[in-house]
């Protein structure tokens, strides 16, 4: 991707958080730079499960003279309690959310719509290979001036779907 079609930010997540903010609505766990450089979101801690949900939003975005502005990032899932073979669980508890009325400290679930991410890519469950997330278009959301999206996490203690999501390389872009 050419620095000059960035709008105007790579989004934080090349080096750590960078101005993408953690907001934990449930549980003690939280989004966090991992030292192999990407962000990551775990319900599973010392060998015990955790109900959480989890938010990593990103800083406002500014479509006004925008038409066809795309997100596009690297992710990788696992032990979301799917069988072999299967990420089922794991597509329930990653998604991805988009809000033209955030204030990006807070999360108020009326102000944010999720994204359809396109199903070849979601990661397999089944290794740490990182995936891209295909081009995912935020062109419903140009005119806009206070633009944010958001990592949304879930996991839960009683099935023992606390699995971990890790998230690098994410761009916003003029297609």
């Amino acid at each position: 991707i050419d620095s000059d079609v960035l709008i105007g930010l790579k989004t934080g997540l090349g080096s750590n958080l960078g101005n993408f903010t953690p907001i934990s609505v449930t549980g003690g766990q939280v989004w966090a730079w991992n030292v192999y450089n990407y962000a990551l979101m775990t319900g599973y801690v010392s060998g015990a499960y955790y109900d959480n949900e989890d938010w990593l939003v990103s800083p406002s975005m500014n479509f006004i003279e925008r038409s066809a502005p795309i997100l596009t990032f690297d992710h990788v899932g696992r032990y979301f309690g799917d069988v072999a073979g299967s990420n089922t669980k794991m597509k329930i508890a990653i998604s991805v959310w988009v809000s033209t009325t955030s204030d990006g400290t807070t999360i108020v679930p009326s102000q944010w719509e999720k994204l359809t991410l396109p199903e070849t890519f979601y990661p397999s469950g089944a290794n740490w290979t990182f995936i891209p997330s295909g081009s995912i278009s935020l062109a419903a959301y140009a005119g806009n001036s206070n633009v944010r999206f958001a990592f949304k996490y879930l996991s839960s203690a009683a099935d023992g779907a606390a699995g971990s999501w890790e998230v690098k390389n994410t761009y916003v872009f003029e297609e």
